[in-house]
């Protein structure tokens, strides 16, 4: 009969071997085995994985139009102690980057702070058939995001359109253009703000549990403003008696 002592030796040498198994696992094959099927990770698709389960390569990551890569991680060993995985990943992405902490445990996916230095002209192809190519700088960072598929769909942090603009359009004047993002019920609730420029900018977004989003922006001309930009505000509609603007968009946030 073996001891309390001799018993414990011999589950914690099971675990250091079921630990060790884990880490030295092929990255394609968890891949394929484990993750691809993922609800969490449903849409995304990696190519060209190298390296192990602990710390691996995939040459390019996919998510509908968007494509990006390399993508490297490290993957925290105790968080799989209690079912949940969790790893640092660094993603480039045409010139920019992304890189933070991610963790996936049953349906929901999970990041805290999460830094993105990215292109907005990397989103060009999301936004297909739009007659406006945002472009510029998106920096800032995600302090902790929540997302369930149909229950929750929560971000915090600030995110910062640096040097606005509208791809083959210039002069347009803009000043940076800051969001904060805060938890919401079960959504998230953001605040919308220039930071100087030709145009006040004045608006919310609210994210429901279903990551849908709804932009309500007041748009106010500072001054004289260039045609280029008093044309793209004739696609806002008419101003009203404060001389404003008003924009309104809904959608589904391209989200996993």
């Amino acid at each position: 009969m073996f001891s309390r002592r001799g018993l414990g030796s011999i589950l914690l040498l099971l675990l250091l071997g079921v630990l060790l198994a884990v880490a030295r696992m092929p990255a394609l094959f968890a891949w394929q085995s484990f993750l691809a099927d993922a609800p969490a990770l449903r849409g995304l698709t990696l190519t060209g994985l190298e390296g192990t389960v602990w710390a691996g390569r995939a040459a390019q990551l996919r998510y509908g139009r968007l494509e990006a890569g390399p993508l490297e991680w490290e993957l925290r060993v105790l968080p799989l102690l209690w079912g949940r995985t969790s790893a640092h990943l660094r993603l480039e992405l045409h010139g920019g980057q992304v890189a933070g902490e991610v963790a996936l445990s049953g349906d929901a996916l999970e990041l805290e702070d999460l830094s993105l230095q990215l292109p907005l002209s990397l989103f060009a192809p999301l936004l297909y058939g739009s007659p406006f190519v945002p472009d510029g700088d998106l920096n800032g960072t995600l302090a902790e995001a929540l997302m369930v598929p149909g229950e929750a769909c929560q971000l915090a942090g600030r995110l910062v359109w640096i040097s606005p603009g509208v791809a083959g359009i210039e002069n347009l004047g803009l000043g940076d253009i800051q969001l904060e993002l805060e938890p919401d019920a079960q959504g998230t609730r953001g605040v919308l703000r220039d930071r100087g420029g030709a145009l006040g900018i004045d608006g919310t977004l609210s994210i429901d549990a279903a990551c849908r989003y709804r932009l309500d922006v007041r748009l106010t001309p500072r001054g004289e403003i260039s045609d280029p930009l008093r044309r793209m505000l004739g696609f806002a509609g008419r101003a009203d008696a404060q001389g404003r603007y008003r924009l309104q968009r809904q959608g589904q946030l391209p989200v996993p």
